[in-house]
């Protein structure tokens, strides 16, 4: 379960982790449909933990933004706000953590052959990783490789538009973990539509309490004063 210390043996979809001490190292096996495809010397003074990770270091860090496609096209009245909840998919990452520092040791993907797109024209768009994404009910219990988003559609136009995908950044992005089980969260995402070609999403609070920030790596610490993700082409 998410942020539980490994100590031994546990499986993850289809990965397995087995985890052997030998005097005063450990030895971690990863195997992925029984087939072994990492495999470290660990310090036994290193502490492995699995915590979600955002679905962009498989099969490497490529970008950090994610372009969530909906299942369905939602309309929205001018001047209207309203609500729905969507599940993104994530990945599961083995930290090895030593005092205050820590690593990603491994990524175990859950999603079978990550797509990339190009959100905007070649020159100046944006690279990210593709997802189809569902619209669920708010009392949604996410599953094992996703994480329930509440988003907040805000149209500040003075007519009626339809919302077909959002851009995320995963640097102000935050995932949320339950310790102990594998729910998933991120915080409150609001899209502010304001013309009939752009949009600005911004990050807000997390939205179910109870739950833990996942220690973000260095690649995508969330920033200090630009929170915010600009649309230029298209929602």
């Amino acid at each position: 379960m998410f942020g539980d210390v490994l100590l031994n043996s546990v499986s993850v979809d289809r990965h397995r982790i087995e985890i052997d001490r030998r005097g005063c190292c450990l030895l971690y096996k990863r195997f992925t449909d029984e087939k072994l495809e990492k495999e470290f010397i660990v310090d036994v003074a290193i502490e492995l933990r699995l915590v979600p990770i955002y679905p962009v270091f498989y099969p490497r860090f490529i970008t950090q933004y994610i372009l969530c496609e909906f299942d369905k096209s939602i309309a929205v009245a001018s001047g209207s706000s309203m609500v729905v909840h969507i599940e993104i998919p994530i990945d599961v990452a083995v930290y090895a953590y030593s005092k205050n520092s820590f690593t990603i040791l491994d990524v175990l993907p859950l999603h079978l052959k990550p797509k990339l797109v190009l959100y905007g024209p070649i020159n100046g768009g944006v690279l990210a990783r593709y997802c189809k994404t569902k619209l669920v009910d708010p009392a949604t219990v996410p599953e094992l490789g996703w994480a329930l988003s509440k988003l907040v559609l805000r149209n500040n136009t003075n007519s009626v538009v339809t919302v077909r995908k959002v851009l995320l950044d995963s640097s102000p992005l935050r995932l949320y973990y339950a310790p102990g089980k594998w729910l998933v969260y991120t915080q409150e995402i609001t899209l502010n539509i304001v013309s009939s070609s752009s949009a600005i999403v911004s990050y807000g609070q997390p939205f179910i309490e109870g739950v833990q920030p996942i220690d973000d790596p260095p690649e995508l610490r969330p920033p200090r004063i630009h929170n915010r993700t600009d649309m230029f082409w298209g929602y």
